[in-house]
């Protein structure tokens, strides 16, 4: 399973050119992605400052919940479908 990882972004400065303001992005290591491209996915946009990271962060912790959530509930529809097709199977119907 894919965990988290902090991706940077390098920039080549041409001569004479200026920097510009150092950023990240989250992403996932470890998925089968970035194991055949060799490059982690990034999940986040370009983050600048402490308060965007922390924004960033806190929105994917409640996406994640979203999903246990939805998960959850789908496994359960599914557990339900499986009990009452094999139920009618063994009732012969």
């Amino acid at each position: 399973m894919g965990k988290f990882c902090v991706v940077t972004l390098q920039r080549k400065w041409g001569k004479g050119g200026y920097p510009v303001a150092p950023h990240i992005r989250l992403g996932i290591a470890e998925s089968e992605y970035s194991k055949a491209k060799g490059v982690a996915p990034t999940i986040s946009p370009d983050l600048t400052t402490d308060a965007e990271i922390d924004a960033q962060i806190e929105r994917l912790k409640k996406d994640l919940d979203r999903v246990g959530i939805e998960a959850k509930a789908t496994l359960h529809r599914e557990e339900a479908r499986v009990f009452a097709a094999v139920t009618r199977s063994r009732s012969g119907e």
